[in-house]
């Protein structure tokens, strides 16, 4: 009996290394973004890639690990990152506006001169995180975890705080 195989095809195939996923990634927002809702259950992994300069905007970044990857000066502008994690990840003068952190892990990111204005952080782990200089004006902080975290230089405008206070009318 002759078994029958049809021909993959890169349309069949699943990205399953980071070589893979960048190359995904760099196709775009739109296929990337096709791609993850077409695939929820399969959460990128780009730890420790290089990622600066680049625009990621609008990107879904969510439950993707991204342990130490640098997005040093990268344009993140309302990209989803719920659940990510950016543990130790170089975010120094990225433009994080409006973009979602929602219970995103932090900890010990470098996120130094970054733009988090309008970002929603609440529920994320900034333990360990550097935030010097960074704008949080109008950020949401609700709920995250602050403990350790470099501060000096930081913009608060009418940024909601873990506890819920307003600070920086």
């Amino acid at each position: 009996m002759t078994a029958m195989f049809r021909e993959e095809t890169n349309e069949d195939r699943n990205p399953t290394t980071t070589p893979e996923f960048l190359a995904l990634l760099k196709q775009g927002a739109t296929l990337w973004n096709q791609w993850r809702q077409a695939h929820p259950d399969i959460n990128p992994c780009l730890n420790r890639c290089d990622l600066r300069n680049l625009d990621l905007s609008h990107y879904n970044f969510s439950e993707t690990d991204l342990i130490g990857a640098d997005l040093n000066e990268a344009n993140l502008k309302q990209a989803n990152f719920q659940k990510a994690d950016l543990c130790k990840a170089i975010l120094k003068d990225a433009d994080l506006y409006k973009v979602d952190l929602t219970g995103a892990i932090l900890c010990a990111a470098n996120l130094k001169g970054a733009d988090l204005s309008r970002a929603n952080l609440s529920g994320a782990n900034l333990t360990g995180a550097n935030l010097a200089q960074a704008n949080l004006s109008e950020a949401n902080l609700s709920g995250s975890h602050l403990d350790q975290v470099i501060l000096e230089g930081a913009i608060f405008h009418n940024t909601t705080m873990p506890d819920g206070t307003v600070r920086g009318d």
